[in-house]
């Protein structure tokens, strides 16, 4: 009787042992939780992203203002009649002022 019990212990000791390394066991379920995690993080930061963009299409759409921005901050333009200013890399001094180029028209 007593061989049986430690036959019966060794069984489910086993079978515990299999179900946390097998496929699909307990460590594949953590890992799949985790990798789950990660996405939704993922995911959240996409959904933000994707509604900036669409709100700065909107903004390209419907806003001049926007658009002038954009031209200035990031292409460098400038408007007719702007003054333009440059400074020295190595002095850090202004060189004078610059009257914008001419537009073609």
């Amino acid at each position: 009787m007593k061989w049986f019990y430690r036959f019966l212990f060794f069984l489910i000791l086993l079978l515990a042992l299999y179900a946390v390394v097998s496929h699909g066991g307990v460590y594949d379920l953590w890992q799949m939780k985790k990798n789950i995690k990660k996405a939704g993080a993922k995911n959240m930061l996409l959904i933000q992203q994707r509604d900036s963009l669409a709100q700065q299409i909107n903004l390209l759409q419907s806003n001049n203002f926007y658009i002038e921005k954009i031209a200035r901050d990031e292409l460098g333009m400038v408007r007719k009649g702007d003054i333009v200013v440059y400074f020295r890399k190595d002095t850090g001094r202004i060189s004078g002022p610059v009257a914008a180029p001419q537009q073609r028209e």
